[in-house]
Formats: structure tokens, sequence, C-alpha cells
């Protein structure tokens, strides 16, 4: 499911790359995210969770270095369920499942120039991933990426479409090694790995 996630998402990556012409930047814009974000499975030692899908919102500032770079950042929040399941498929958190991600970023942006107003768009980052449940919270190194396209207009207000994939990548629970010299303990890594469609709300500045 990861795999075909990814396709999908270069797939539009490449889509977004066949346009020419000209495109005048504003110099900064503040944005409101909005999307769907997509579940997905997590494999966790001998046990497994999923991450629901939910709707994804959030806030962010961009700032244009160049006519068509920009490096943003950003804050977005999903709420979501995470039921946990045993060896046996059995959930054991039920009644407890509730939680939320949330994700703290730095993007880099290069928009491709438009002979109109629609601006194809990739960008990619990282930052912090803050995971929620049970009360209990849990803060690990974060990335994502998105392809899309902005329509401008000659005042503030435009619109962006867009595809992302997010993830969060840390340390969760550990393998153990045993050999004849003793048992080694392993950090044992997982990743969550989502894939969303949305718009964002900008509200560009352009200046003088």
């Amino acid at each position: 499911m990861k795999l075909k996630l990814t396709g999908t998402f270069v797939f539009l990556m490449m889509l977004t790359m066949h346009s020419f012409g000209q495109y005048t930047s504003p110099k900064t814009s503040l944005f409101v995210p909005l999307g769907y974000t997509f579940d997905d499975r997590v494999q966790l030692d001998d046990f497994s969770t999923r991450i629901e899908g939910g709707f994804q919102f959030g806030g962010g500032l961009e700032f244009f270095t160049a006519p068509t770079k920009s490096l943003d950042i950003s804050y977005q929040y999903m709420a979501t369920k995470m039921p946990l399941y045993g060896v046996a498929g059995n959930q054991l958190n039920k009644g407890n499942e509730d939680g939320s991600v949330q994700y703290i970023l730095m993007n880099g942006n290069s928009y491709f120039a438009s002979n109109g107003n629609k601006i194809p768009y990739i960008g990619g980052g990282a930052g912090v991933g803050i995971t929620n449940t049970d009360g209990q919270s849990s803060a690990a190194f974060a990335f994502n990426f998105k392809a899309g396209v902005k329509i401008a207009s000659e005042k503030t207000l435009a619109l962006k479409l867009q595809a992302y994939i997010q993830g969060i990548t840390g340390v969760f629970g550990a393998d153990y090694w045993t050999s004849g010299s003793g048992t080694t303990v392993v950090p044992d890594r997982a990743t969550i790995l989502q894939f969303g469609l949305g718009g964002v709300v900008c509200f560009d500045f352009r200046g003088k």
C-alpha cells in the first residue's frame, strides 16, 4: 500500500513540471492547509497499530527567496484513532484509541513558470512529528513531500490544490539478539507514512 501511494505521488509530481512562461511571486504568503489524510498500518515489534485517516488542518507562513523559490514553516494537526493490536490480532486498547498526530515542518518549495494563473509546484521538508494517544505523547523526526498547482489571482487570495506524503520515523521498542557472547539489544524503528489530498488557502502579500 505504501509503495502504491508513493508511486501515485511521484506521478503527480511529474505532471506538475510540464508548464512554461512567467510567474510573479509574492514576497510572503500566509496559508491555511486543509486536507484528508488516509490511514496507515504500522508494525511495532510483535504488535501493530493503525493510524486511521482523518481531516488535517493547520497554518503557516511562506517566504519567497527568489521568484520561483520559497521556504515555509507550518503546523498541522489531525485527530485520529490508533487501535493497538496484539500478536493474535486482538485489539489491546479498546476505549483508549483516541489520539492525534501533529507536524511542525520547514519546507523548501519550487514553482514552475506558467502562462496563466495556474502555477505548478513541488516541495518537501523535515521537522518534528508528535503522536499522542491515551495521554502519552512522543516526538520524533518527521518529513513530507508535496506537489500541486497554485491558482493565483491579482488580489491577495489564492488557492492551492495538492497531494502530499508525510511521515514520522523513530524508535519504538527493541529487538533482542542472542549469541554465544550474550544478548544484544537493538533499537527497533518504525515509520508512519500517510498519503493525503487537500487544498491550501493562501493570502499573498507582494509588497512594493
